[in-house]
């Protein structure tokens, strides 16, 4: 099969159109995300919370230093997820990960 050249230039726009805007809608909610779990954030939001993290110093660091960036990588390492199950407008790949997720086998991979 072969494409013409205005083919391949309207492809490229396309695809270029597609994920500049698949950025636009990504940014505002791990934006969000981010900026909800910041202890600052947890702070104005959770005082209760908060008053209970500061008993700990280990779990306090563990929520300014790790909560962030682990929610984060797994909120983008879902998008080839979604990606794939809005590609194949197939639910069964979301049944498949959660089933697996909420299974006692505590070391998932998220492709």
């Amino acid at each position: 099969m072969t494409y013409t050249r205005n083919g391949l230039v309207a492809r490229q726009a396309l695809v270029l159109g597609l994920m500049i805007l698949l950025l636009l809608f990504w940014i505002l909610p791990v934006s969000l995300l981010a900026t909800l779990l910041s202890y600052e954030e947890l702070k104005k939001a959770t005082p209760w919370l908060v008053h209970w993290i500061d008993k700990a110093p280990s779990i306090r660091a563990l929520v300014q230093n790790t909560l962030p960036s682990t929610a984060l990588i797994l909120f983008n390492g879902l998008l080839p997820t979604l990606l794939e199950c809005e590609r194949n407008a197939n639910i069964s790949a979301w049944v498949v990960m959660l089933t697996y997720m909420s299974s006692d086998n505590s070391s998932f991979v998220l492709r």
